[in-house]
């Protein structure tokens, strides 16, 4: 057999890309029936959305009283169980955070995003 020289082809235009979390509201309203509100993906890594402490009961991410991964590209939902004092509001906070050991993934693109949520 003969040797064979393979040459790589670089595609010029594929190059590094800004890691970021996007950007998302700081504050979610949510009615006394705790009807979802849509969290857009404006993201491009992975992450969690996880309250600070401990989810509260009535709060719901993704239909589900848990932390959820963050995908980039998919968009996730914060909803409620129906606030059992109509009149009185409740409220939350929750953290979208980098999901990274990577140290070089630093910066204020990837700095963790805080949203309070309230419910009437």
């Amino acid at each position: 057999t003969a040797d064979t020289s393979i040459t790589p082809i670089v595609n010029s235009t594929v190059g590094p890309a800004t890691a970021t979390l996007g950007s998302t509201s700081a504050t979610q309203s949510l009615t006394s029936a705790g009807t979802a509100v849509t969290i857009a993906s404006t993201w491009n890594v992975s992450g969690t959305v996880s309250s600070p402490g401990v989810l509260p009961t009535w709060l719901l991410l993704n239909g589900a009283n848990a932390s959820i991964q963050l995908i980039p590209g998919t968009s996730f939902t914060i909803s409620a169980t129906t606030n059992p004092n109509p009149g009185t509001s409740r409220s939350a906070t929750i953290d979208i955070a980098l999901a990274s050991s990577n140290t070089r993934v630093t910066g204020a693109g990837v700095a963790t995003q805080t949203i309070t949520i309230t419910q009437a």
